[in-house]
């Protein structure tokens, strides 16, 4: 499988237990183009390095019986009538580095 090396993060829904997360290490480690998976099992995600489609990655989670989908970054921005402040909802930060990196570009 040729492409475009990247990284993946996947929400991943049924996983309970380590053994869960050795399941689903192995389902995506199995699909051709894939280099490296990290799973957590807290936040129930995966990240996934190599050329495998995102389509490819969910219908392998899915076949080892666990809903799976892309676990999209986006951010929502609510004001107050008087813009004395803005409220932001993050989505997508799968650990504290993540914060670190949205609090320096917020300042």
């Amino acid at each position: 499988v040729g492409g475009i090396m990247r990284t993946l993060n996947l929400s991943v829904e049924g996983m309970t237990c380590a053994r869960c997360v050795g399941q689903v290490e192995q389902a995506l480690r199995g699909v051709d183009g894939v280099r490296d998976v990290k799973v957590d099992l807290e936040q129930g995600r995966a990240s996934v390095i190599g050329a495998a489609s995102e389509e490819t990655l969910v219908s392998a989670l899915n076949e080892a019986g666990y809903a799976a989908s892309a676990a999209v970054s986006h951010i929502e921005i609510q004001t107050s009538s008087s813009m004395n402040s803005i409220r932001l909802t993050v989505a997508g930060m799968t650990c504290g580095k993540c914060v670190g990196r949205v609090e320096r570009a917020l300042r």
